[in-house]
């Protein structure tokens, strides 16, 4: 039995109502240090994770970033690693928590309306995360 679609390139569409929707963005990588796996002092953590947080505010302020609707904001990640070392999603999006909340800080709105979704793309130099923003359902 042949799946639907099989042999055929297909292209993965975010949620969204229409093109015009979306906001894109493209952040830095994430410090070493907002990992929840890093193993250093609170304070090294603490001025790294606020250092992000606001670097991402400003991004977002920016890109001109907004979101003029109610409910959920759907986010796509992507990561786009330094290297070709292998990565842990999860861990990644918890590395990203100070994006996301610099980002709800430039959009003004309270991160609960956000609905994440992540992955991880090819390696670019310096690493980035590459944020798609949309209207959710």
């Amino acid at each position: 039995m042949e799946l639907p679609g099989a042999g055929q390139s297909v292209q993965l569409q975010p949620y969204s109502l229409d093109a015009e929707e979306m906001n894109t963005c493209t952040f830095f990588w994430p410090p070493r240090e907002t990992s929840p796996n890093w193993r250093g002092h609170w304070s090294t953590k603490a001025r790294a994770v606020k250092k992000y947080r606001r670097d991402c505010w400003l991004i977002a302020l920016g890109a001109k970033l907004a979101v003029d609707w109610e409910g959920y904001i759907h986010v796509h990640m992507a990561f786009l690693p330094p290297n070709n070392r292998v990565r842990d999603k999860d861990n990644l999006q918890a590395s990203a928590k100070a994006l996301l909340d610099g980002l709800a800080d430039a959009l003004g709105v309270n991160d609960s309306r956000f609905f994440v979704y992540s992955t991880i793309g090819m390696c670019r130099k310096g690493g980035a995360v590459a944020v798609a923003l949309s209207r959710g359902v």
